[in-house]
């Protein structure tokens, strides 16, 4: 008996023995529809944040109207500055904390890169995450439209500018995140 030959009646003694068939591959499709079921209601969902607009611009208030409107984030208080904000996080025991620096609007008219600034717990992570992609999401949205706006400004045809808005990384978004991944001795430190 060849190698080949041997190789050949094991396939077809795995695939003509139904409960090893239906054990093997009924049971991973199973089980992946079956298991997230229970868990599907738990997911976290309008994490409330507190918001530091040091801008006060138009562009800066529509961007926080944006993170608001996402499904991962609420934004449940607007402090004036970051003492303020990292008390009433303390005492509400909140998600996080968006920073839109002083002079968003101005950077971002200039052709700069303005950082946003996010801190969180991120001993929860899964809920540090889904804030950070609803800031995120955000923040790729309001790069896209400030890209369209310098096309258009620019002169370019129409077409081609629907072809090029979309922002696929970090990198190509007119203002980036920087976030504060921290434990919650760090995040504790942080604050004081």
């Amino acid at each position: 008996m060849t190698l080949l030959k041997l190789f050949e009646m094991e396939l077809r003694a795995i695939f003509t023995n139904t409960a090893l068939l239906l054990t093997v591959f009924g049971g991973v499709l199973f089980y992946s529809f079956l298991y997230p079921l229970p868990y599907a209601k738990q997911l976290p969902r309008e994490q409330k944040t507190i918001l530091v607009d040091l801008d006060a611009s138009q562009l800066s208030r529509n961007l926080a109207r944006m993170v608001d409107a996402t499904p991962q984030v609420q934004i449940v208080h607007q402090a004036h500055s970051l003492t303020e904000a990292k008390n009433v996080m303390l005492e509400k025991k909140l998600a996080g904390i968006l920073v839109i620096p002083n002079h968003f609007y101005r950077d971002l008219l200039q052709g700069r890169s303005p950082t946003l600034a996010y801190a969180g717990d991120a001993s929860y992570f899964l809920v540090y995450g889904t804030v950070l992609q609803g800031m995120m999401s955000a923040g790729k949205t309001l790069a896209a439209q400030v890209k369209i706006k310098r096309l258009l400004v620019s002169g370019r045809p129409c077409n081609w500018q629907k072809t090029s808005t979309a922002v696929s990384g970090c990198n190509s978004m007119p203002c980036s995140m920087r976030r504060e991944v921290m434990s919650i001795m760090s995040f504790r430190r942080f604050l004081f």
